[in-house]
């Protein structure tokens, strides 16, 4: 158990490493209340008009997740969910999460 913990948490820190690179589109659509975090480590439509952007970005995130729990041995939903946690914790204010039962709350 302590093992999954601590690789959990690298998994988690090199998911963070990667948000960064995908820049203002994301940002710009967070910030007009368009796209949110969802617990599960993925961009969820809150307001129509950036599907193709969710689509893409979360495209990009999946492989990533997947490379991470091949090399780690673990399941890729324990990625998903470990990066949903900390996309949701850096959520700026104003900017929307989703809960588990899929209901929206802006920061």
């Amino acid at each position: 158990m302590r093992r999954l913990i601590r690789t959990l948490g690298l998994c988690a820190s090199l998911i963070l490493l990667a948000v960064p690179a995908m820049g203002a589109p994301i940002d710009d659509a967070k910030a007009a209340g368009k796209l949110g975090e969802g617990p599960d480590g993925y961009l969820h439509v809150v307001a129509p008009g950036d599907e193709e952007l969710a689509n893409s970005i979360n495209a990009q995130r999946k492989e990533k997740y997947q490379e991470i729990a091949t090399k780690q041995g673990i399941p890729l939903e324990a990625v998903e969910v470990q990066a949903g946690k900390k996309l949701i914790g850096l959520a700026a204010p104003g900017h929307y999460v989703m809960a588990a039962d899929g209901t929206w709350t802006r920061r």
